[in-house]
């Protein structure tokens, strides 16, 4: 928080008994304006007027996150979540709310738009309905000890309400609560615990707050709470509005830019070096990390620098050099133009607060005490203290004038997570371990004094894996970065002369890429990526972009890595005129990766790609984000269903949103989700031509209101064959019949008319080369090159599919269907059905039914293969393979006890 002390004598505050609350309004608003009316930017000393810096941050309504903040950037495009709010309007929305959460990271800009609220309402110019606003930091409410009645608490922090004990006062929408810094509460907050309506009564703080979040407590005066995502979630069903600061947008970069640098010649420079690097832009969005860049590169460029940082761990590395240089000219009024005498003199104080850093990061504590500093060695009355440690940590002064507890935090979470990188690598550089075998300890019982980096390193990624939120993420980037000499240099004395030769960088980069290889989220993936780009090893961009530049994108089975790499590179090229999720192949999973390549395209084809409701909203994102490419997007043959839709449609809603041509063929919508797609189009006329939504049921009023926007916006519509009848009829006039060739026949098979059973003796075929030797398999006679459809029943467990004719007949993984590069199978248990190809498997939950039917249709030619169960006459779709289908494929089964073959009767239509 930028909130500091302001010392009030007793004459300053008003207890007289005949104060109006117009007088107490008017004192408090004197006293609010002294706290707001300035800011002190970074570690800058002197404060300046808030209103001549602000520049107005981007804030929008909220959306879910559970991963590391810098990574959550990273994936995210700030245009995507709706509306932009205005700071003065959080309480202004069309339903107008009581409780209001604003989420975002650190350093975003939460308090400083509390600060700008709050100094806009105490001058006049925003807001004037409201008559009482208090300001409530949850850092300094933690200190509260015992217990206390609401009018109590708030005497406590103003005494200026004192004799104003009338709850009508208070309990009205003309009162405002503002919690700052949810994430920097003490309490666990519980709201299954008895809580209180009375303002009188007396309780604990916790119980206050809860009651006030949950409305039994004043349930007309509005609450406004802001926090870090990971804290917010905990309160978020008891909130009417969520908003998200998401910091600053592109045009906003630059603007700050120009207003903080006045040589325009270094703006320039400054705004195009950023624009190079993509995670040097993605952290302008964190107005603090601006202010550190600025500081940075302006610095680098008057000393005549000639290659500015490129990469997280540089920047870092010279920010640490410069404001220690900063603060040796400051406190010795010269220069000191050699680093390794700058750093030799400061040496001690940097080690004491890196270690700080480290042991805080372990602990996931972002705000410490003194005594978390003495812990380091670290005296806050020292003058070496305030010399050096104010420069990257932030002495936090109280609120309220009755605590004197002062807190510490670093300028911000990111120069913490660099400084216990530092420190990390400067124990292993010194062999120092003991203080790393707490960090290191849960994967490894004993660390070796003889550790090589290259094990140091893997030890500390799977420290970070195990982290569900991402908490180490920009720890291990900094600490693959310090593995370059380049970045060791900057910081020359600090760590000690080692080599990390050609031989040992392969291993950390080998340790990487196995890593990436694991079932792991495409966050760490992409964090993984990060860490190479940190060594200057672009290896797997440029095997991504090589894959992206051949064919190879329809044969070789992509793992979840190769997914999200292809996702995060498609992202950053040229726009692409086609974007074809269904010619990748690889699982649902990594289908889902790949999503996010849509931002990036003209035209999407997702059809049949059994998207889920996170990739419904990644392309709403894409179809409102700014300067949008999309103009065509194919979502057929996805159970969307209503709720899909109205996803979609906030996408569509957007100004932003230039689409042409959208296809929604068998997704599920019924009348509602028709009712919602014609209310957005009515209300933000679009550029739509063509819109597809056969297959669907949108009953007579969805056909209705559809039909009536259609002739006011002038786009063709369709909605042919609708779902039950073209599944019925559409699907089996492609009926083809298919017949057990015995040359294939596993010896223990027998077969009578279309029926295939198992013996438990071995039967008399002839011996054949063509015949399954390991798995009790056989192939249809009938090779396919167009499209075909059948049905067959199974009892107890079997597996369908197709095969080319040269599959291995020996041996369990080489002749079994699925399990290889030349098969694609469903596999049908009591309770699940689970598809396979080249041992890639998925499962899907299923009614425990001993036996059933399964329609399978081929469509060689666009590369399918769709299953659907069968059900009193109904298919419901229940996978579809998406690939580049090379040889003749014919129809095969494995039989554990019995499997009948049916041909569908045929309907008119033609094998194509």
């Amino acid at each position: 928080m930028f909130f500091c002390c302001i010392y009030l004598s007793k004459t300053d505050v008003c207890v007289n008994s005949s104060c109006s609350p117009e007088d107490v309004s008017g004192y408090l608003k004197e006293k609010l304006k002294k706290q707001v009316q300035n800011i002190r930017e970074g570690i800058e000393e002197t404060k300046k007027p808030l209103d001549e810096i602000y520049t107005k941050l981007f804030i929008t309504q909220a959306r879910a996150a559970k991963e590391h903040e810098i990574c959550e950037m990273d994936s995210t495009d700030q245009s995507s979540h709706g509306k932009e709010i205005e700071c003065n309007s959080i309480f202004q929305q069309d339903v107008k709310p009581r409780t209001v959460l604003t989420k975002g990271n650190a350093g975003i800009g939460k308090t400083v738009c509390i600060q700008k609220f709050v100094l806009d309402w105490v001058e006049g110019r925003a807001n004037q309905n409201i008559k009482l606003m208090l300001v409530l930091p949850f850092r300094e409410l933690s200190l509260l000890e015992g217990k206390y009645s609401l009018h109590s608490l708030l005497c406590e922090l103003y005494p200026e309400l004192t004799n104003l004990k009338d709850p009508k006062f208070y309990n009205s929408n003309e009162t405002a609560l503002i919690f700052d810094g949810l994430d920097e509460s003490r309490f666990q907050l519980n709201f299954s615990k008895k809580l209180v309506a009375d303002m009188n009564q007396i309780t604990t703080v916790d119980v206050l707050i809860s009651s006030l979040i949950k409305g039994k407590l004043l349930d007309s005066a509005l609450l406004w709470i802001t926090s870090r995502p990971a804290a917010a979630q905990n309160i978020s069903a008891y909130i009417d509005q969520i908003t998200e600061v998401q910091g600053f947008n592109d045009p906003q970069k630059e603007e700050y830019f120009h207003k903080k640098i006045n040589n325009p010649g270094f703006v320039d420079k400054i705004i195009s070096h950023i624009k190079s690097s993509r995670i040097l832009y993605i952290m302008c969005q964190i107005p603090l990390f601006c202010w550190l860049a600025a500081t940075v590169f302006q610095k680098m460029l008057e000393i005549s620098t000639k290659e500015l940082p490129k990469n997280l761990t540089s920047m870092y590395c010279h920010f640490l050099l410069i404001e220690t240089y900063r603060t040796h000219q400051k406190n010795h009024g010269s220069d000191e133009r050699d680093n390794k005498k700058l750093l030799k003199s400061h040496q001690e104080i940097i080690l004491r607060v890196a270690k700080l850093a480290f042991l805080q990061l372990n602990r996931s504590t972002v705000i410490f005490e003194e005594k978390d500093l003495e812990e380091c060695g670290i005296e806050a009355k020292d003058t070496l203290f305030s010399d050096t440690c104010t420069e990257i940590l932030k002495v936090e002064p109280p609120f309220y004038v009755k605590f004197h507890k002062t807190m510490y935090e670093f300028v911000h979470l990111s120069i913490q997570e660099f400084l216990a990188a530092f420190y990390a690598f400067h124990c292993f550089s010194n062999k120092n371990l003991e203080p790393l075998k707490a960090f290191l300890a849960q994967r490894k019982k004993t660390v070796s004094e003889d550790l090589c980096i290259d094990e140091f390193l893997k030890m500390a990624v799977n420290k970070a894996l195990d982290s569900k939120t991402g908490h180490f993420d920009l720890f291990v980037r900094f600490l693959h970065g310090f593995t370059l000499e380049s970045n060791r240099i900057v910081l020359d004395y600090l760590l000690p002369q080692m080599q990390v030769d050609t031989e040992t960088m392969g291993k950390i980069t080998k340790n990487l890429r196995v890593v990436q290889r694991k079932n792991i989220s495409a966050e760490r993936c992409l964090n993984l990526f990060h860490c190479l780009s940190e060594m200057n090893d672009c290896s797997v961009q440029e095997e991504v972009q090589n894959f992206l530049n051949s064919e190879k994108g329809c044969v070789k089975t992509l793992s979840m890595a190769h997914c999200s790499g292809i996702a995060y590179m498609l992202q950053l090229s040229e726009v692409q005129e086609v974007f074809d999720l269904t010619k990748y192949n690889t699982s649902d999973e990594g289908r889902k990766r790949l999503v996010p390549a849509v931002k990036n395209c003209v035209k999407a084809i997702l059809t049949g790609c059994k998207l889920t409701e996170n990739s419904c909203d990644i392309v709403a994102s894409a179809l409102q984000s700014e300067n949008s490419p999309l103009r065509e997007l194919d979502l057929s043959d996805n159970d969307l269903q209503d709720f899909g839709m109205q996803i979609l449609c906030t996408g569509m809603g957007s100004p932003n949103c230039k689409l042409e041509k959208l296809k929604l063929s068998c997704c599920g919508i019924t009348e509602a989700g028709c009712k919602t797609l014609a209310s957005t189009l009515d209300s933000n006329p679009s550029c739509l031509k063509e819109l597809d939504l056969s297959r669907n049921s949108p009953g007579v009023k969805g056909k209705r209101m559809l039909s009536t926007v259609q002739k006011s916006l002038h786009f063709t519509m369709s909605f042919h064959d609708e779902a039950e009848h073209w599944l019925k009829s559409g699907l089996r006039k492609y009926a083809y019949k298919i017949t057990l060739d015995p040359k294939t026949a596993h010896r223990k098979l027998r077969w009578k008319n279309q029926k295939v059973y198992v013996d438990t003796q071995e039967q008399t075929h002839p011996n054949y080369p063509e015949q399954f030797q390991h798995c009790q398999q056989f192939l249809c006679n009938e090779g396919l090159r167009g499209k075909a459809y059948w049905e067959a029943d199974w009892n107890k467990h079997a597996v369908l599919g197709v095969a080319y004719k040269n599959i291995q007949r020996n041996g369990q993984d080489e002749s079994k269907f699925g399990c290889n590069n030349k098969s694609w199978s469903l596999e049908c248990f009591i309770g699940s059905y689970v598809y396979k190809h080249n041992n890639l498997t998925e499962t899907i939950p299923a009614p425990r039914c001993r036996a059933g039917r399964v329609g399978v249709f081929l469509d060689w030619k666009s590369g399918t293969l769709s299953f659907y169960s069968i059900s009193s006459g109904a298919l419901s779709h229940l996978h579809t393979f998406h690939t580049k289908f090379t040889e003749t494929l014919y129809p095969g089964f494995e039989v554990s006890n019995s499997v009948t073959l049916w041909q569908p009767t045929k309907k008119q239509g033609s094998d194509s």
